[in-house]
């Protein structure tokens, strides 16, 4: 026992300052390694707890900005959806295409359409249509007008009560541009192209050469038939002393025709008479009488 004692005496070994200082310094370097994750942790849960506020922040202002922006959008499409008028019109007359120019559906057109076909008279019978909202009302309201009674049976009844209504005459040979618009039917264009064309001809001979005029339809001609006249003698061509170039001018001449024209004069020496013109393959009998009163010898 004496003998364990004093050797246990023997083993220890006495701490100098130098490595309690190194003791000291371990300790230090395990408590930083031990608690430097949780301090790292508590500072960086800090700081993203710092930056996920500020992200908060924008995204709600972000999402209240979207929220204003969809109700604008959302008020001014419903504002744009219907158009007011660029003119005053007839609800009467408006076709499909210009209540589908207004804001309407092609549906919604169509049953406007089938109430204006029976007639709408006033404002208040146009709102009894139940597709026309009170939107749309309000836009076109200030720019309808409705003929009155009279004015409607006057373009339903039959040229009868056209002419009892407008005895204007004109002559298609002289008459102006201002004349020809007072007819019933024509307007500026049409005014225009019976000038043009007359001066193509060198004078009308009957009033059906309207009908050559570009969608001048029989029915049109037949409304102001008694209130045209033709007089005067019509600019004539003569096959004997007229060249190629001049005879293409005529609406009725193509420039085979001219040529075949030019041709058989030469051959011939002189036309002695009009029906020699039947001899070119080109010339019918049809072509012939509606060029006969614009030729000469």
């Amino acid at each position: 026992m004496v003998n364990l004692i004093k050797l246990s005496r023997r083993v220890i070994v006495p701490i100098s300052k130098r490595n309690r200082r190194g003791v000291l310094l371990l300790s230090a370097i395990l408590l930083v390694i031990i608690y430097s994750p949780r301090i790292l942790a508590g500072l960086t849960k800090n700081k993203h707890l710092k930056y996920s506020i500020e992200e908060l922040d924008l995204v709600e202002k972000e999402v209240l900005e979207s929220r204003t922006t969809k109700k604008n959008s959302t008020i001014n499409s419903k504002r744009s959806r219907f158009v007011r008028p660029k003119k005053k019109f007839d609800p009467n007359c408006y076709t499909k295409s210009e209540w589908i120019s207004l804001g309407l559906s092609e549906k919604q057109a169509d049953v406007v359409l089938r109430f204006t076909e029976h007639g709408v008279d006033s404002n208040d019978d146009l709102q009894k249509i139940f597709v026309i909202s009170d939107e749309l009302f309000e836009l076109i309201k200030d720019s309808t007008y409705y003929p009155s009674e009279i004015d409607r049976q006057g373009e339903l009844n039959s040229k009868e009560q056209l002419v009892t209504i407008d005895k204007f005459i004109v002559d298609l040979n002289t008459a102006t541009n201002e004349e020809l618009i007072k007819l019933v039917g024509i307007g500026d264009y049409y005014a225009e192209k019976i000038i043009e064309y007359r001066n193509r001809l060198g004078g009308y001979n009957r009033p059906e050469q309207l009908l050559d005029l570009w969608k001048f339809t029989p029915e049109k001609l037949e409304k102001i038939r008694e209130q045209i006249v033709i007089s005067g003698n019509v600019r004539k061509l003569n096959i004997n002393l007229i060249n190629y170039d001049d005879l293409v001018k005529h609406p009725y001449i193509t420039g085979k025709i001219a040529n075949s024209i030019v041709k058989m004069r030469e051959q011939r020496k002189v036309y002695k008479k009009m029906e020699e013109l039947l001899d070119s393959k080109l010339i019918d009998r049809e072509l012939f009488d509606k060029l006969k009163p614009y030729l000469k010898i």
